[in-house]
C-alpha cells in the first residue's frame, strides 16, 4: 500500500509539472486545417520525419515506414513527448487476445500485459511503472529498426526483439490471476511481416499548433506463432493467429480524444482479410488511418465513423463517406480503465468483439465478411 501511496503521489507530482510544461509550452502558429477537403496524399519518398525546427515533413500516408522518427527535432518539453509500441495478439485456439504495451509517456514508462478472454467475458491486467524514462527506454526510431526491449519488474517481465521480418514477444506473469480462474501466464510467440506486405503509415500534424505531430504506423494481420502457458496448461499456436502493431510517436496536446478500430480474419475463400480504422487525433486532412488489408496490399479508405449507441455493449453501425466500408461491430468484452489524477487522465473504453459487413477494394470488388475478430476503442487523454 505504501508502494502505491508512493506511485499515485509521484505521479501527481509528475502531472502537475506537466501542466506547467503544457502552460508554456505551446507554439501555436495556426488555427485551420491543412486542406480545405479531406485528401488522401500517399508518399513514397524516405526521410527524417521532422524539420530542424520541429515541424513535419511530407504529412500523408505510406505503404511502408518512410518515416524516420527524429526525437532530438521535436521542439517540446521531455515530459510532452509520447512513444510507443503496442502489440495486439488474437489467439483463434483459445478465441483470448493478448495486449502488450511499452511505452515511454515522458513522466513516467508503461509496461502493461492484458488478457481479454472472449469467452469468459472477462479480462485480466497487470500494468507496472517506472519513473521519467524521457526517452531511456530507447524505443526505435522505424519498425524496421533491429532492437531488443526488455524489462524485469516485480510480477511482470518482457523481452520483445525484431530481427529480419520477425519480432519475438516473450511476457511472464507468475501472479496473474487469468480470467478463467488460472493463475500465471507465460508467452513466447513469434510474429511474421512477410517482404513486401503493406503497412499502414501516417504523418499528420495539428491545425492550432504545427510543431504537435503524430507519427504512427499499424502492421495489421502478422500471422503469429509460438506457445502460451497458462497456469499449469501449455497451448501451441500453429495457425490462425494474428497480431497488429501499433507504433506511435509524437507530441500531441494535452487534452485529446482518439478513436480506433482494427481487425483481423479469413474469408470463406480461405484468403486473410483486414483493416484499419481511426479518427479524431489531429488534422486529417493529408490523409486519414482507414484502409483494407487484402493479399498484404493496402486498399485505402477516406473517412469513416462509429455510431455508437447509449450502451456501447449494443452492436455499433460504422459508415464511410463513399461506401466503400459498410459495417458492424458486436461488443463482446469491454476492457475499461480510468486513471484519473487530476492534472493527469487516461479514460480508456476497449471493446472487443466480431466485425461483420461489406468492403469494396480500390478495383472495385466487392467483399463480404462475417463475424471477424477485433476491437474498437474510444480513448480519452489528458497528459
Amino acid at each position: 500500500m505504501t508502494c502505491l501511496k508512493a506511485t499515485a503521489t509521484f505521479i501527481l507530482l509528475s502531472g502537475m509539472f506537466l501542466l506547467i510544461a503544457n502552460i508554456f509550452s505551446g507554439v501555436g502558429v495556426e488555427h485551420t486545417p491543412k486542406f480545405k477537403e479531406p485528401m488522401q496524399i500517399e508518399q513514397k519518398e524516405q526521410d527524417e520525419n521532422l524539420f530542424r525546427n520541429g515541424t513535419t515533413k511530407y504529412e500523408g500516408w505510406a505503404r511502408h515506414p518512410i518515416w524516420r522518427y527524429m526525437r532530438s527535432f521535436v521542439k517540446a518539453n521531455p515530459l510532452r513527448i509520447k512513444e510507443w509500441d503496442y502489440y495486439a495478439t488474437y489467439i483463434a485456439p483459445l478465441n483470448i487476445y493478448i495486449c502488450t504495451t511499452v511505452s515511454d509517456l515522458g513522466y513516467i514508462g508503461l509496461y502493461s500485459l492484458s488478457v481479454i478472454d472472449l469467452n469468459e467475458k472477462k479480462f485480466s491486467q497487470k500494468d507496472r511503472f517506472t519513473p521519467l524514462p524521457l526517452g531511456t527506454i530507447r524505443l526505435p526510431p522505424t519498425s524496421l529498426h533491429e532492437h531488443t526491449l526488455t524489462y524485469n519488474g516485480i510480477g511482470l517481465q518482457m523481452r520483445i526483439q525484431k530481427y529480419h521480418h520477425v519480432r519475438r514477444l516473450q511476457v511472464n506473469s507468475s501472479g496473474i490471476v487469468l480470467p478463467n480462474g488460472q493463475k500465471g501466464i507465460y508467452i513466447d510467440l513469434h510474429m511474421h511481416h512477410p517482404t513486401g506486405n503493406e503497412s499502414l503509415n501516417i504523418q499528420t500534424s495539428w491545425a492550432h499548433n504545427r510543431y504537435n505531430f503524430y507519427m504512427n504506423e499499424k502492421v495489421n494481420g502478422m500471422p503469429t506463432y509460438g506457445s502460451v502457458v497458462m497456469g499449469d496448461q501449455t497451448y501451441n499456436i500453429t495457425n490462425g493467429s494474428y497480431t497488429v502493431l501499433d507504433f506511435g510517436r509524437g507530441y500531441w496536446p494535452y487534452s485529446s480524444t482518439w478513436y480506433w478500430g482494427s481487425a483481423t480474419g479469413v474469408l470463406d475463400d480461405g484468403q486473410k482479410i483486414g483493416f484499419n480504422l481511426g479518427y479524431g487525433f489531429s488534422d486529417r486532412t493529408p490523409a486519414s488511418e482507414n484502409c483494407i488489408f487484402y493479399k498484404g496490399k493496402i486498399h485505402k479508405l477516406s473517412e469513416i465513423e462509429f455510431h455508437i449507441p447509449s450502451n456501447p455493449m449494443d452492436t455499433w453501425t460504422i459508415t464511410s463517406d463513399n461506401g466503400h466500408f459498410e459495417g458492424k461491430f458486436t461488443p463482446i468484452v469491454l476492457r475499461h480503465a480510468d486513471s484519473n489524477l487530476l492534472v493527469l487522465r487516461s479514460l480508456q473504453n476497449q471493446y472487443f468483439g466480431n466485425y461483420s459487413g461489406t468492403l469494396k477494394l480500390t478495383n472495385g470488388r466487392e467483399i463480404k465478411f462475417e463475424n471477424i475478430p477485433g476491437f474498437a476503442e474510444k480513448v480519452y487523454s489528458r497528459w
